[in-house]
């Protein structure tokens, strides 16, 4: 077994609707996103929870998301890696990439989009939650810790998960 790594996964900010874009692929954040995705970056940084690199979907709106939240924490954009299988994964192609790409860092992000977060989220956590519960809202973040090595992932592997939702990051 490894040394423990941690995993976070950053759903991509609110994007514009689909009439605003000519495809899925091509929409953009909204400026409510933008905004979300600064607060949840400078909660990552102030929480000590800065990744080692950051694995990103091409889609425009993770793309933005990416950079925006390496900004944020204050990380250099040269840690940003641009991963196309990232968008609309399946699991296993999840699993892979983190296989091949999470190398030697420690704590890696995946920014990407559901269903695939909460798949991923469910399968490390050896459980799989009600369907109907949304637990990866945009700029939802979720923090794993993780018993096993990039390339070694099993069900069940993540000895803790916390979702963090950014409404709970914003004061009253």
């Amino acid at each position: 077994m490894s040394a423990q790594n941690h995993l976070l996964l950053l759903r991509h900010g609110k994007a514009t609707s689909y009439a605003e874009a000519p495809t899925d692929f091509e929409r953009p954040l909204r400026a409510s996103g933008i905004n979300a995705i600064r607060i949840m970056g400078q909660w990552i940084r102030d929480a000590g929870l800065v990744p080692d690199a950051i694995l990103s979907s091409t889609a425009v709106r993770a793309e933005a998301t990416a950079r925006l939240a390496a900004e944020a924490m204050g990380l250099d954009q040269s840690k940003v890696e641009w991963e196309p299988r990232i968008y609309e994964a399946t699991l296993q192609a999840l699993l892979y990439v983190l296989a091949e790409r999470g190398g030697t860092h420690s704590r890696v992000m995946l920014v990407g989009h559901n269903p695939g977060m909460e798949w991923l989220t469910d399968f490390l956590a050896g459980g799989f939650q009600d369907p109907s519960e949304k637990r990866f809202p945009t700029a939802g973040l979720g923090v794993l810790e993780l018993e096993h090595s990039w390339d070694d992932l099993k069900v069940g592997c993540a000895r803790s998960v916390r979702v963090i939702r950014p409404l709970e990051l914003v004061p009253d």
